[in-house]
């Protein structure tokens, strides 16, 4: 658990740093089409990010309860 654990945190920080640059790229100076995919690409992070977090929270609730 405790790889699955950090393997999932290392993937977290991956995404984040991601979204930071998908967000730093992000400018009023880019064609309307480019920011929504920006912000589509965003959102999948984001997805992402979530579930990872609900796998580990399952993950770590079954052991507790074992």
């Amino acid at each position: 658990l405790e790889r699955e654990k950090e393997a999932l945190a290392e993937q977290n920080v991956a995404l984040e740093a991601q979204l930071q640059q998908m967000r730093e790229r992000e400018s009023g100076t880019e064609p309307a089409r480019e920011r929504e995919r920006e912000r589509d690409r965003e959102e999948d992070v984001k997805r992402e990010l979530r579930m990872q977090v609900t796998t580990l929270a399952d993950r770590v609730a079954t052991l507790e309860s074992e």
